[in-house]
């Protein structure tokens, strides 16, 4: 690529195409992009000198000296900057293809599956960090130890959040690959399981020789294809069930209010407790995964590791208290599939001994469509449910699909207290008058269920206003 020219990116405010366009900017390169919406990731490479353009047009193009295009699969074919840069010769290149060459030609890192990748990315990131290795490091969100999704390193290292959900994770031949888990999803993009064991095989197949495999045995879907990874590759396994003879072992695990612990063993052989300052069995493994990561591929002592596993502040939208107000803490997290809500849910309850009010916004027509059952059934665990209509993301609307199939499935559960607030914007208002001293109350989803978390903390304070209250 050429650094006298523009790289323009369409849909620059992207969690994982600004981190790109973060980096190449970094390494001087002329960056320009356009998104439908300012943002903060578009403000952020604005202030950092990248070009920036509200709204998709062929004259933000005509205005620049443009010598190549990034595209991620939300984009349409027939965007109109995509059309100028075709009429004009101009190279479209995929995210993942610009990834592969900020990450292929070092030792690259990169961290896959269906869920728990940036939380993982993030962990590893962070201990590289705390034993000077400087790595470069593009995350899926926003990682609070460096307060962005993406940070320029001077080493020799570079850690990526590698996406499964349009297979653009084969563009990577990374050195060392981390599998958290493997499940359907993305059925948007693929067929079933089939098709996506299918491009995790091949994912595996693209790591560099004398490389490492590290994946966690708890998952069917990676034991299914531990005969298809690559002979070449070192295989490291890691997991909480003893019956799959995983070489590194989760025992005794403790969870104790926002934060857990436990035994690790390798080989049988312990090697003493570790703990966490972020709550959840999930979290237990994504940080075992690191451990083993820093500890198996870079060398790094497990003793030092134990002691700067504490350090880790977490990532923005993963279990992210927002605010306390009268012992009602408020809780924002990405969780979209039935796998990750449930993950959460049962981490507060297994954590917290307090009625939880669950807010979802459903993330797309055909996750949706294909998941409504499942989302209803990770939600029963909550005391209160609150619906918001589908965020539809880049899809058009299928008929028949809404969140009153969720709603219809879970009262079907006996779930009484579930009800579905169309406007978004009269959800804080909601929840605040129904709310009571020391709930847990938790907006979850991928889409901009996020923004009225603050709100309901500002309702609460309002509610409590002679009180003295905080938001975070």
């Amino acid at each position: 690529m050429d650094k006298n020219r523009y790289i323009h990116f369409i849909g620059i405010g992207g969690t994982g195409m600004s981190g790109i366009a973060q980096i190449l900017l970094e390494l001087n390169y002329k960056i320009s992009g356009s998104d439908i919406k300012n943002n903060c990731n578009a403000r952020r490479l604005e202030k950092k000198g990248a070009a920036i353009f509200i709204g998709h047009r062929a004259e933000n193009l005509e205005k620049l000296d443009v010598g190549a295009v990034v595209v991620s699969t939300a984009i349409s074919d027939s965007n109109p900057e995509i059309a100028w840069a075709r009429a004009n010769n101009v190279p479209i290149y995929r995210r993942a293809e610009v990834l592969g060459y900020i990450l292929n030609n070092k030792f690259g890192i990169a961290v896959a599956g269906t869920h728990g990748k940036t939380t993982t990315t993030s962990l590893i990131s962070m201990l590289m960090e705390s034993h000077n290795l400087n790595p470069t490091v593009i995350v899926g969100g926003e990682v609070c130890d460096f307060g962005g999704n993406a940070k320029l390193g001077g080493g020799t290292y570079t850690v990526v959040e590698a996406d499964e959900s349009d297979s653009s994770f084969l563009y990577l031949t990374p050195k060392v690959i981390v599998a958290t888990n493997i499940e359907e999803d993305h059925l948007d993009y693929y067929s079933g399981i089939d098709q996506i064991k299918t491009a995790f095989a091949e994912f595996f197949n693209k790591v560099k020789d004398g490389g490492s495999i590290i994946c966690c045995s708890d998952n069917l879907n990676i034991n299914r294809l531990k005969p298809k990874m690559p002979s070449r590759a070192k295989i490291i396994t890691y997991g909480m069930n003893p019956e799959n003879n995983p070489d590194f072992l989760l025992n005794d695990i403790r969870q104790n209010g926002m934060g857990v612990s436990f035994e690790l063993k390798h080989l049988k052989k312990s090697l003493g407790r570790f703990k966490l300052n972020i709550p959840g069995l999930h979290n237990a493994l994504n940080a075992t995964a690191s451990l083993i990561v820093c500890s198996q591929c870079l060398g790094l002592s497990l003793d030092s590791l134990r002691d700067n596993l504490l350090k880790f502040k977490g990532v923005e939208r993963r279990f992210q208290l927002i605010g306390e107000v009268e012992g009602i803490t408020v809780i924002d997290d990405y969780a979209h599939h039935p796998t990750e809500i449930n993950a959460v849910l049962k981490t507060a309850r297994s954590s917290f001994d307090k009625r939880i009010i669950a807010i979802f916004q459903p993330h797309r027509f055909s996750r949706t469509r294909h998941f409504y059952e499942e989302m209803a059934g990770a939600l029963n665990t909550a005391d209160v449910v609150i619906l918001t209509d589908i965020y539809q993301a880049s899809e058009a609307p299928i008929s028949g699909v809404s969140s009153e199939l969720i709603l219809n499935t879970l009262q079907k559960m006996g779930k009484k207290d579930s009800l579905i607030i169309n406007d978004i914007k009269n959800v804080a208002g909601y929840t605040a008058s129904i709310a009571q001293k020391n709930d847990f109350i938790f907006t979850i989803g991928a889409g901009d269920v996020t923004t009225i978390s603050p709100d309901i903390v500002r309702k609460l304070q309002e509610k409590y206003s002679d009180q003295k209250n905080y938001i975070r």
